[in-house]
């Protein structure tokens, strides 16, 4: 069988500086902090998988796939665990901090030199753990099934149990060292490899805080949005479920002739019993549909009798109750022979139907399936709207990709919005008007919309805030006064700008009336914005932090002092690190 090359980056189905190593310990150190809270229970891995069960088992696209013969073994995340510090806390950090932690982190500092400099100041240290500026933190995060090297992910930070530490906010977390680890018992654990580092500003949630809300913020935890980044590949491999030299090597064969770029291979049986995938580029940005693909390869069907599969599937696909999403991965296995008759459905009046079928299609190079998914995309009746954007934005290279999503972003759910915002920024879609703010600090996008003003903040993978449509205004009279006092926002009726107030987290020093624009995009930028450096510089930004930013937002949009609907993302696995729920099972890479 000729080797098939796939233009498309990644897929529907599966839908979904200081360097501080980590510091590990048993007994007393942690014996007072149940980590298993931490974790949501019973996690499955998000790679959609064939369950050889009921009528799946007698479906051609199960029968004779890799499936049939294989599972795989790295689908779960990755626990990872380290300790690091946190700068920029005022006077809201700790001058304490068990003695076999900050023993091992001075050590660490000394051997990477990277302490010495510290806002133009030398510093040691031992004067860097003795400051009310800083807090020695706990660093937890889960790496996904299948991450690259370089791959980002979010993480969790926790002030140490029996510090002074009252608040995070604000805080810039040092670059520190992650490590796998085994639990021992109750209170210790089994350090393994580093495998990450983590680092960047500190975000605390701006909800609940108020008396009676459902959860209150902890100022003494975080989440480090895209803060974690892997140093290595995560293992994938299938695992055969009856070892077989030739049945290995056929599988291999069979997944390189469907998915080898240039002459380089993704599979390798390096055992009766193992084979060992690498992801190719082409699905370096969704490696969890790749592997969904792998396992509707068919290694046991010569060539020529792959176009008899591809009409048994399509027979098979006429059906109500036929596996179609199934059915699509497995015509994309077989690659771009199956597309004549994967093109017979995109007009079946059944809609689970044409969706499945266009969504194959699309991903396998034909820009005409693009029409069909429009359809589903724009029918606020239709059950696969979402699905069908997500396919848009792993179509790359197709032409027609854009159209829709772009008009998806006047849809009245704001949901379908913010889907189409996020696949659209995925392909790099130039109508999105990009500007970084600060630093260290966020993204901000301008997004064309004739819809209802919106202001959308993500909470996972990078720091960004979505501004819909517009004009976007503060609407006079409006007040807004950051917890500490830290920000005060002030326009009296009538007023043609608000008046901004900056206070010293460190000193407590209050900056002079400060004006700043109605616009929300301008007072955004004022705000994120590096402080100067000199006296006399011209003010252009007040250095407040992307969590500062939304609560600000959050709070004068529930005013209706901002003229926009506020939407926060859904909270990501680091969040859910700080919920407190049991953990599921994880994989262990010691």
């Amino acid at each position: 069988m000729p080797r098939q090359t796939t233009p498309h980056a990644s897929g529907w189905p599966a839908l979904l500086a200081m360097t501080l190593p980590a510091i590990l310990f048993t007994g007393c150190v942690d014996g007072a902090w149940d980590w298993s809270g931490w974790f949501p229970k019973g996690q499955k891995s998000t790679v959609e998988t064939i369950v050889p069960e009921n009528a799946l088992t007698n479906s051609f696209a199960y029968q004779g796939t890799v499936a049939e013969y294989a599972y795989f073994e790295g689908l779960r995340k990755l626990r990872i665990r380290g300790y690091g510090i946190v700068v920029g806390l005022g006077r809201n950090g700790s001058r304490t901090c068990p003695t076999a932690i900050a023993d091992q982190l001075k050590q660490e500092m000394y051997k990477t030199r990277k302490f010495a400099e510290r806002r133009g100041q030398h510093i040691t240290p031992e004067r860097l753990l003795d400051d009310p500026d800083t807090a020695v933190v706990a660093v937890e995060g889960e790496i996904p099934a299948a991450a690259l090297k370089g791959s980002r992910f979010d993480i969790a930070v926790r002030a140490i149990p029996g510090t002074e530490t009252t608040s995070l906010e604000g805080g810039l977390l040092y670059e520190c060292f992650l490590q796998v680890f085994r639990p021992v018992g109750a209170a210790g654990w089994i350090p393994g490899r580093e495998v990450a580092v983590g680092g960047g500003p500190v975000f605390l949630n701006p909800f609940g805080a108020g008396e009676g809300a459902a959860t209150q913020t902890n100022w003494r935890e975080g989440v480090v949005v895209g803060g974690g980044r892997t140093s290595e590949d995560r293992r994938v491999r299938l695992l055969l479920t009856v070892p077989s030299y030739q049945m290995a090597i056929r599988i291999a064969d069979a997944i390189n002739d469907r998915f080898s770029l240039g002459g380089t291979d993704v599979a390798d049986a390096v055992s009766p019993g193992e084979i060992k995938l690498t992801i190719p580029s082409p699905y370096a940005h969704d490696p969890k549909h790749f592997l969904a693909v792998v396992q509707h390869v068919y290694p046991t069907l010569p060539a020529e009798m792959l176009a008899q599969r591809t009409l048994e599937l399509a027979r098979e696909f006429e059906a109500a109750d036929a596996p179609h999403a199934e059915i699509a991965l497995a015509w994309e296995a077989i690659g771009r022979p199956s597309l004549p008759e994967v093109q017979k459905f995109y007009a079946h009046p059944r809609p689970v139907t044409s969706f499945h079928a266009a969504a194959a299609g699309l991903l396998l190079g034909d820009d005409s399936a693009a029409d069909v998914i429009e359809q589903h995309v724009l029918n606020d009746r239709s059950e696969h709207r979402l699905k069908a954007i997500r396919v848009l934005a792993s179509a790359v290279d197709s032409m027609r990709a854009a159209r829709p999503l772009r008009q998806a972003l006047d849809d009245s759910d704001p949901r379908i919005r913010t889907a189409a915002y996020e696949a659209l920024r995925e392909r790099g879609d130039p109508t999105i008007v990009s500007v970084e703010v600060g630093t260290e600090s966020f993204t901000l996008d301008m997004v064309p919309s004739r819809g209802e003003p919106l202001i959308y903040v993500k909470r996972t993978e990078d720091r960004r805030i979505a501004l819909f449509g517009g004009p976007i205004l503060v609407r006079p009279p409006a007040f807004y006064a950051s917890p500490e006092e830290t920000l005060i926002v002030n326009a009296a009726a009538g007023d043609a700008e608000v008046t901004l107030l900056r206070k010293s987290r460190t000193g407590g020093s209050v900056s002079p009336p400060i004006p700043g624009e109605l616009d929300v995009s301008r007072l955004i930028a004022m705000l994120g914005n590096d402080v100067p450096q000199s006296p006399g510089e011209t003010i252009h930004g007040l250095g407040v932090d992307y969590g500062g930013i939304t609560r600000m937002l959050a709070e004068l949009c529930a005013a209706q002092s901002i003229n926009a609907q506020f939407i926060l993302e859904t909270p990501g696995a680091a969040d859910e690190l700080l919920l407190g729920r049991p953990p599921g099972r994880r994989e262990s890479d010691l």
